[in-house]
């Protein structure tokens, strides 16, 4: 038998401050503390949504949920997800449930990495 490499996943993710600003700037920081929450929050149930799917062979409701978590996304800046849900649409129109698996594993990574980020710039917002 050969030897077992370890890999190390880390894929940087960086916000679009510039939409981020835009946001406070045109609803006000209350109201765009609100948006950005509620988006955060719609992003995590999403991705759990596609979790459920997958689980379940659902494709179909696995490609709706991981397209509107990619709309979510974009809304505050997170287009960085755009990517791994382009991929994640391909396999599951190709019915390959390892490759699903596989990019769903990327977008919990990316989701976890993306709340982290954009809760950091929205706590920058106010040091």
């Amino acid at each position: 038998m050969g030897s077992i490499a370890k890999m190390e996943l880390n894929e940087a993710v960086k916000l679009n401050g510039f939409h981020m600003a835009q946001l406070y700037e045109d609803l006000g920081a209350h109201c765009a503390e609100r948006v950005v929450q509620k988006a955060l929050a719609d992003i995590a149930q999403r991705l759990t949504l596609c979790e459920a799917a997958l689980a379940t062979g659902n494709l179909t409701q696995l490609r709706k949920q991981a397209r509107a978590l990619s709309s979510v996304a974009a809304q505050i800046g997170l287009a960085v997800l755009q990517p791994p849900v382009a991929h994640m649409l391909d396999a599951a129109a190709q019915a390959d449930a390892v490759a699903c698996q596989a990019t769903l594993s990327r977008l919990q990574r990316l989701v976890c990495s993306g709340l982290e980020a954009a809760t950091d710039l929205q706590r920058s917002r106010w040091l």
